[in-house]
């Protein structure tokens, strides 16, 4: 578990600090798929590190012609095939059929643990360092454009979120509690603005294509928040959970169960 410790000052920037975050993530226990149920789904949490942000994620606006969660925020992934070895190879397929990302330069980290979405899927959050030997060395706009290609069908954008927003409460973050699971569950969601001004005008972001303010917010958001309190090794600045919520692994055993035990 991450430290009870304030955020750290900056964004993991040099190739130090963003080693030692990838470690701290390699620490972490990964999360076994033993769910033997075809609704799960895995999603790539993929790491980039920015030569001007430092370490950030990579998101997506899913396409507004999608018939679930239509027009959100999300990382790259999708349910679950019969032919894939493992859940893994779950999120790495759908990452190469959404954004176009070359599996050869995935570098998996970790899986952390599942939770349950709208549609009643169990999702998965495969984390992992993307194209670790450019290092530092391009800005996430340029990397976005050279390396990534958004399907039209089901992308509508691609962005990269840095690391240390989702851990600290300024001006992008705001909150809510509503009732999930059977027990008060704490929301919190960010607005960030892509690409930056200064990335447009270098003309290293795709002109506007793709621009806009992006909620990051529901199983997304709080995957985001949970994977940088590990890379990070802090809590974060903000109440992470609602008075008297129920533990999350706990909840989705529970769940779980009940599958199980439901007739397909």
């Amino acid at each position: 578990m991450p430290r009870d410790r304030r955020p750290p000052a900056h964004n993991p920037a040099t190739l130090t600090e963003v080693q030692e975050a990838v470690r701290q993530l390699t620490r972490f226990p990964p999360t076994l798929d033993n769910f033997n149920r075809p609704n799960k789904a895995g999603v790539l949490a993929g790491l980039f590190h920015c030569k001007k942000r430092g370490l950030t994620l990579i998101m997506t606006q899913r396409s507004s012609k999608l018939r679930s969660h239509s027009g959100e925020v999300a990382f790259p992934g999708g349910k679950w095939d019969s032919t894939d070895d493992s859940i893994i190879a779950t999120a790495i397929r759908e990452a190469n059929e959404e954004i176009g990302l070359d599996p050869a330069h995935v570098h998996y980290l970790t899986t952390l643990p599942p939770n349950v979405s709208r549609i009643n899927s169990l999702v998965y959050p495969v984390v992992a360092h993307l194209y670790p030997h450019l290092e530092g060395t391009i800005d996430a706009e340029t990397f976005i454009v050279q390396y990534l290609e958004p399907n039209p069908d089901e992308v509508e954008a691609i962005f990269a979120v840095p690391l240390i927003m989702l851990v600290r409460d300024g001006p992008e973050h705001s909150s809510f509690d509503m009732q999930w699971l059977g027990t008060k569950w704490r929301f919190h969601e960010f607005m960030y603005a892509w690409p930056s001004q200064e990335a447009v005008e270098e003309g290293s972001a795709r002109d506007k294509e793709g621009a806009g303010t992006f909620r990051v917010w529901g199983l997304t958001g709080g995957f985001a928040i949970y994977l940088a309190m590990i890379a990070l090794d802090c809590r974060p600045d903000f109440e992470w959970m609602a008075p008297g919520q129920a533990d999350s692994v706990a909840m989705v055993r529970l769940w779980k169960e009940s599958n199980l035990n439901a007739r397909l």
